[in-house]
Formats: structure tokens, sequence, C-alpha cells
């Protein structure tokens, strides 16, 4: 409004000068994380309603991508982003947003060790990343969550066409490592475990949200705060020690187990 309407900031800049505001300092300041998750809280309150969002780039600064913002929001039940800048397109994008900065993505299913592959997998592909010292934090996810899972898989032969898949995003300049898990059945209403919440810790800017995908199912969101020293996936320092073989030799041997009791008919 300021930037479109001269005489309608003049009345803004006036209304501040009444009330207190340092308006220069609102407009200036980096998106505070902390007014994103008052909005989100108060759109579930309220059972939806309308966003207004002048482009995409005003969901940048919160420390995730703003694909993961724009997805949040708009699965609030009853809630619609408008983008008010006609000059700009909403984000035409699959359910799991942007590749950039995506340091795994994989899936696993009721056939097979389902939580062995994706520990596997992520202390490999962290390893490559440059992300090691991360591996403990993202493994006590896939612990609890693909555990869970896994426990589900193993009880029942209904659940054999349930799949789950897991996506690992840090974007350059980040503040956090998001972790991404992506089940096809519905559990949204299921609140996050207490052990989950305390993996992401708050107090490390971490945290732990769960939404119905707009595909369907449910995510499992997780984001896992990272040091000052942590180094940028497309910086990774070439001296980064690698998964050792054993670890490596681990992953592609479960991932053949899985793709063999596929074809096989799933046999447990």
């Amino acid at each position: 409004m300021t930037e479109s309407d001269q005489a309608a900031a003049e009345r803004v800049a006036v209304l501040a000068r009444e009330r207190g505001i340092a308006l220069d300092l609102l407009l200036e300041a980096s998106a505070p994380t902390t007014g994103l998750w008052q909005l989100i809280a108060a759109l579930e309150t309220a059972g939806g309603g309308y966003v207004l969002i002048p482009s995409p780039a005003h969901l940048e600064g919160f420390g995730v991508p703003k694909e993961t913002v724009w997805r949040r929001i708009s699965d609030i039940n009853g809630s619609e982003v408008v983008w008010v800048d006609d000059e700009q397109q909403p984000l035409g994008l699959d359910p799991y947003g942007s590749t950039a900065g995506v340091i795994a993505e994989f899936g696993v299913n009721p056939f097979g060790a389902a939580t062995a592959i994706a520990r596997a997998t992520v202390e490999q592909r962290l390893g490559r990343a440059g992300l090691r010292h991360m591996v403990s934090a993202v493994d006590a996810v896939m612990v609890e969550v693909v555990g869970a899972a896994e426990r589900r898989w193993a009880e029942s032969v209904d659940t054999l066409t349930e799949k789950l898949s897991v996506r690992v995003i840090c974007p350059p300049g980040a503040a956090v490592l998001v972790v991404e898990i992506h089940e096809t059945r519905d559990f949204s209403d299921i609140p996050i475990s207490t052990t989950l919440r305390q993996i992401c810790n708050p107090l490390m800017g971490g945290n732990a949200t769960r939404f119905r995908a707009p595909t369907g199912g449910t995510v499992t969101l997780c984001e896992l705060g990272l040091s000052p020293a942590t180094v940028e996936p497309s910086q990774s320092d070439p001296g980064t020690e690698t998964p050792t073989a054993s670890t490596s030799a681990l992953a592609d041997s479960l991932l053949r187990f899985q793709w063999a009791a596929t074809e096989v008919g799933g046999a447990r």
C-alpha cells in the first residue's frame, strides 16, 4: 500500500505516529517467525479466512523455503491465499514445493525394513552434503516417525497399499534443516508426540507440525535448528568425512531388498 498509494501511505504514517508504532522498523525489518505462527494460530482458531500476500517474495525470510510457508497456510481448512500484486504469479508448485536445497528425497513402503532404509539413506546423503553433524537429529526423526509407520504396517495386511516419502531440505542461507515426511494415510488430527517435539528443540530454533497434504495424506514437518557453523549444501566442504563403506553397502542392500520384496508380491 505504501508503494502504490501515496495518500494512503501518508495516512498510515499519521496513524503510526499517533499509536507510537515505529513504521520504518515495521516495514524494513526481516519477517518475524513468531508473527507467522501467530497468523497460523489465528487462522486455525477462526476456522480459516483470506490471507492477502503481495507476492511470493513476501514469504521469504522465515528460515524455511517460501513454498513451505505458502503450503502451511493453504492447508488450513477454510483458508485461501490471495495474491494482491497482479503482476506476480501464484506459486504453481507440486505438493512438495521447490527442489532448491534438497539433500535427500526417497520413499519407503511396507515391503522391507522401512526405518533402517530411511536411517541409512539420510546418514549417507547428509554426509555427502557436509551436514554430518545433523545426522543424529535427523536419525531421531526417522526413528520416531518412520518407526511408527513401520510398526503400523507390521500389524495388519490392510496397510500394504500405504506409502511414505521423505524429503530433507536445506536451502542456502536457511536457519533450519527441514525434514518433510509425507504418508498416504490421513492422520493429520493426531497430535505431534512429545518425543518429536523434543527432537525439534524450539530453543534451538526448531519446530514440529503436522497437517493434511493438498494431494491427500498427511505431512509431518520437522524443522531442526542449524548451528552458525553449518556448511550449506551448495558449499559442502570437500574434506568432510564421507559415509563409511559399510553404511553405503547397508543402504544399497536395504534398497535392493525392498525392491525385491515388491517384485515378489510384498512378502514380509
